[in-house]
């Protein structure tokens, strides 16, 4: 009997059923093939209009064009320094400096003039918050060899750095050189903290999150600097050189 139920058992697992046979279609959308459907579009209208004065709202001006890249930018710079700032305000903790990653800076160029508020969103499309993370000088080091051999990307303030064939040939931060044994504070987006972009030695330290959006800490900068009728400005500072 338990031969005849194994037998059984190998019949209807090598037996084939088709329950249903499957054929694909493709349609394609783009703007021109597309119908607008006048119902949907009267309840889309109204959100599409109130969205839209939100996203106007100017919330800093600046005078110059600042563009991202390497081994040092402008809008890098800027945008370093706030997340270095907003970190320290709110954690009430000595950070000693900023990355970010450049893939993150969603924009070639910040043009001159009005910046709106749905330019922010641009800038930085994704909801990465800022995070502390504390690692020994040995993990720095390791960190910014890997910065250089990338060229170089956005650092705040604190950072002195010369790459010679991207290779880091001198370091220092806040003017002094890294102590393999002393800790140090560096903020950066969650992305960065869990290894984003190959940055894993951000992984091994202790995590602090701040619950501030990158985006959200720009924004309230702009909007400070526009209350104090400032334009928003950064400068080259020779913080990576090659």
């Amino acid at each position: 009997m338990g031969l005849v139920i194994a037998l059984m058992l190998m019949l209807g697992a090598c037996s084939t059923q088709r329950l249903a046979k499957i054929e694909p279609t493709y349609t394609v959308v783009n703007a021109d093939a597309a119908e607008t459907d006048p119902a949907v579009e009267a309840v889309l209208v109204k959100y599409r209009e109130q969205l839209s004065a939100k996203m106007d709202i100017i919330v800093g001006h600046t005078d110059e064009p600042m563009s991202k890249g390497r081994p040092e930018s402008k809008l890098g710079n800027l945008i370093s320094d706030v997340m270095l700032d907003a970190a320290i305000e709110q954690s009430k903790l000595d950070v000693n400096f900023a990355i970010q990653n450049l893939g993150g800076i969603r924009i070639p160029t910040l043009g001159a003039g009005d910046i709106r508020k749905g330019l922010m969103y641009e800038i930085m499309p994704f909801d990465n918050e800022i995070v502390i993370v504390r690692v020994k000088g040995d993990k720095v080091l390791s960190l910014m060899k890997r910065i250089a051999e990338q060229g170089g990307v956005p650092v705040s303030r604190g950072i002195q750095m010369v790459i010679e064939k991207q290779k880091m040939a001198s370091l220092l931060v806040n003017g002094e050189a890294v102590d393999p044994n002393k800790d140090y504070l560096i903020a950066v987006n969650d992305f960065m903290a869990t290894g984003g972009d190959g940055f894993e030695e951000l992984t091994a330290g202790d995590h602090i999150l701040t619950g501030i959006l990158v985006r959200d800490a720009l924004t309230n900068h702009f909007l400070m600097m526009q209350a104090k009728g400032q334009s928003i400005t950064a400068r080259i500072e020779k913080r990576i050189v090659d």
